[in-house]
């Protein structure tokens, strides 16, 4: 039995010493600084958000991707709060930096048809969308800097 036991022991460490090994041979990966082409549009629904959109708005002037390939389209879900005000006054500041264009960021109100209003208005912006590349996320949420690479 002990025996056994050994020679089980002694074939386990042989196994993680040839996996060791073979970790070592694998070449280490590199990150290439590719040209960035594709165009995105980017959907973000929120109701009574105002708190948070600060946060988003400066995460989004944060964004590592050039701001010609993406539009950021805002539906407003009937909020009662100044998230309206905030998106505004940030469109405002950030096309008289003419970093993004008011071309490329645009507040639309959600058109509700079925018991779900997120569903209904990332539909709602799909369909004045302008490029093929959707994406999402919350209006309580700060994008990372690399989000769109």
């Amino acid at each position: 039995m002990i025996l056994f036991f050994t020679i089980i022991t002694v074939l386990y460490l042989l196994l993680i010493l040839w996996l060791t090994f073979g970790f070592d041979k694998i070449k280490t990966f590199k990150i290439e600084d590719i040209e960035a082409k594709t165009k995105f549009s980017v959907i973000i629904p929120f109701r009574n958000e105002a708190e948070n959109l600060p946060e988003l708005l400066a995460s989004i002037e944060r964004l590592n991707y050039p701001k010609s390939l993406f539009e950021i389209i805002f539906v407003d879900d009937v909020s009662r709060d100044a998230s309206l005000e905030i998106i505004k006054n940030s469109i405002d500041i950030v096309s008289k930096k003419k970093e993004i264009t008011p071309t490329n960021i645009q507040v639309i109100k959600n058109n509700r048809i079925s018991n779900s209003p997120k569903k209904d208005a990332i539909t709602t912006a799909i369909k004045i969308a302008k490029h093929d590349w959707i994406v999402t996320t919350d209006a309580d949420c700060a994008l990372p800097t690399l989000w769109l690479d």
